[in-house]
């Protein structure tokens, strides 16, 4: 995707080499356009992956999205929250699952789910997706759990915002 077509510019900010969130290995997986409701200015999240070794020899993989001026708080090793849930690869809501995969959205366009994150400071997850085509208005989003398995209404009829296509 060509940067002329972003039509919302990420902010920057300075990115330390490594740092850790809780005692792994953290990395910054991207800076995403908040679209759930209408936010003016945008609203934007960083999404942090931790990868975590346990006692027991497991990987635990932490997924978390924090709103840009706290995320800028954390860098600079400020504590913002307390606590953490992780091993978050998949979601579960009102009973429906889903996992990472393509999603068409009931306007057309597809998304890539590339994460399923949690924002410890509003106690809500999300869902971190980029577009699979190019001229999107963002380079990736996030967007509730509670607003990504929503249904629509559309041309009258009730659709489901995304439906798995791969």
């Amino acid at each position: 995707m060509t940067e002329a077509t972003i039509r919302y510019k990420a902010p920057e900010f300075e990115i330390p080499p490594q740092f850790s969130l809780f005692g792994g290995d953290c990395r910054i997986k991207g800076i995403a356009l908040c679209v759930t409701g209408i936010i003016e200015p945008p609203l934007w999240y960083v999404v942090f992956k931790e990868t975590v070794l346990e006692e027991d020899c497991n990987i635990r993989k932490a997924y978390v999205a924090v709103k840009f001026p706290d995320a800028v708080k954390l860098l600079e090793g400020k504590k913002i929250f307390d606590r953490m849930i992780i091993d978050n690869n998949s979601f579960s809501f009102n009973g429906v699952s889903s996992e990472h995969g393509t999603y068409q959205h009931f306007k057309g366009n597809r998304y890539k789910v590339e994460a399923i994150c949690f924002c410890p400071t509003s106690d809500e997850w999300f869902v971190y997706y980029r577009p699979c085509y190019e001229r999107a208005i963002a380079e990736s989003f996030v967007r509730t759990v509670h607003d990504f398995k929503s249904p629509v209404i559309f041309n009258n009829t009730d659709h489901p915002r995304f439906v798995r296509v791969e």
